[in-house]
């Protein structure tokens, strides 16, 4: 009997210990991020953003500069597998005169 219980309570200690071992796995993933190499891609996008960040310290980026540093967040959120938010379609293009107009008078 005495056994019989040792082994449930061990059983016990151990499910415990193994829960609490994956939920702190949880947190250092969610805390760190993943510890795998970059891919060349995520490398590049990663090195070029640095870059122009230590420019736009300095000076203003030039509108070539910032359509580069856009597209290379862009695709560092792609390739990280970060959802892109759409840009909102704008309805009042749509809209007619009059409606437009009601909205100026209110």
């Amino acid at each position: 009997m005495s056994k019989q219980r040792d082994f449930s309570n061990s059983h016990i200690q151990l499910s415990k210990l193994t829960e609490e071992n994956q939920h702190l796995k949880n947190l250092l993933r969610e805390k760190v991020g993943t510890t795998q190499p970059l891919s060349d891609e995520e490398s590049i996008c990663v090195v070029q953003i640095k870059i122009l960040r230590e420019m736009a310290s300095v000076r203003e980026l030039t509108l070539e500069e910032v359509k580069k540093l856009d597209l290379l967040v862009k695709n560092l959120r792609i390739v990280r597998g970060s959802v892109i938010v759409q840009e909102k379609e704008d309805k009042t293009k749509t809209w007619s005169t009059e409606k437009l107009l009601e909205l100026i008078e209110e």
